[in-house]
């Protein structure tokens, strides 16, 4: 994204109000490690499977992140979608943005 559609885009308000970046690095195991890693503060993943879930929900909580359904609640690995940060608080941000899918469980 260059500077120019950044901040002389329609999402300006957006980029004032939230001021990140969005990396994603082709797999949701490896985006979940990033921020167990501390390299990422946020991932969220729609439509993978319980088994994509499985490990990454483990490896962040015993990084000490948090892990969560994009509704806020209690992560459900079968709901086949995911919130995880480096904390509870940014968790909820985000879930507070996001539009949520309803899919077909695992």
């Amino acid at each position: 994204m260059s500077q120019m559609t950044r901040w002389r885009g329609p999402n300006y308000i957006f980029w004032l109000l939230f001021p990140f970046r969005i990396r994603a690095m082709g797999s949701a195991a490896i985006n979940m490690c990033m921020v167990a890693r501390g390299a990422g503060d946020i991932c969220y993943e729609y439509g993978i499977h319980c088994w994509d879930i499985a490990a990454g929900a483990v490896i962040i909580t015993e990084a000490g992140g948090y892990i969560c359904d994009p509704t806020g609640a209690e992560l459900d690995q079968m709901s086949r979608r995911f919130v995880g940060g480096a904390t509870k608080e940014i968790c909820t941000q985000l879930c507070g943005i996001l539009t949520h899918l309803t899919l077909e469980r695992d």
